[in-house]
């Protein structure tokens, strides 16, 4: 409802906080497929996303959850490469304003 909202409204004052809320209703999609095993239709639902929404997102959650599918599936250097980069990410960030503001 919410991506139809704003295909709809794309000018709307509060943008960030639609597109914020987006993000985090993917990520919890995300994560209830790769709880429930399903890491099929985890990479799926990320392919659906990558190119749109997550595209240029700050999120570290999603590649997380990304290397998390792929290590279910068995493809353990791809799940590898996946959560080190999210660990980067992570780690670029400790002790900074957006650490607090992403905690």
């Amino acid at each position: 409802y919410l991506i139809g909202y704003y295909q709809k409204n794309p000018d709307v004052a509060n943008r960030d906080v639609f597109k914020s809320r987006i993000l985090r209703n993917i990520s919890n999609e995300m994560q209830r497929l790769v709880n429930a095993g399903d890491f099929l239709k985890t990479l799926s639902f990320h392919s659906q996303y990558k190119s749109t929404w997550l595209k240029n997102s700050d999120r570290i959650d999603v590649p997380f959850l990304l290397g998390g599918a792929f290590e279910k599936a068995g493809a353990y250097p791809e799940a590898r490469k996946i959560y080190s980069e999210a660990l980067g990410r992570r780690m670029a960030i400790v002790g900074t304003v957006e650490e607090k503001e992403k905690k």
